[in-house]
């Protein structure tokens, strides 16, 4: 929600999302009760394409992720938030 109001309506906004999935999927993380480190996207080998979809009038942000899944493949999926 911050990158959207920070840059909406800029062309950083994509890139800014897709930097941060990449960061999920990439930069472990160390969980304080197990101490094993881990990261939060553990199955994501690659990510693709992000797209932002925003609607003024409905109030609806529709993000558009191409992921490259361990052990299923190239995978697409479009997540609708209510603003």
């Amino acid at each position: 929600m911050e990158y959207y109001q920070a840059f909406r309506g800029s062309p950083w906004l994509e890139s800014l999302l897709k930097l941060d999935v990449v960061r999920l999927a990439a930069i472990p993380y160390t969980d304080s009760t197990s101490a094993q480190a881990f990261t939060p996207l553990q199955c994501v080998n690659r990510v693709g394409k992000i797209g932002v979809d925003d609607d003024d009038m409905s109030h609806v942000l529709t993000i558009h992720v191409e992921l490259d899944v361990e052990g299923v493949g190239s995978r697409g999926q479009t997540v609708t938030i209510r603003l």
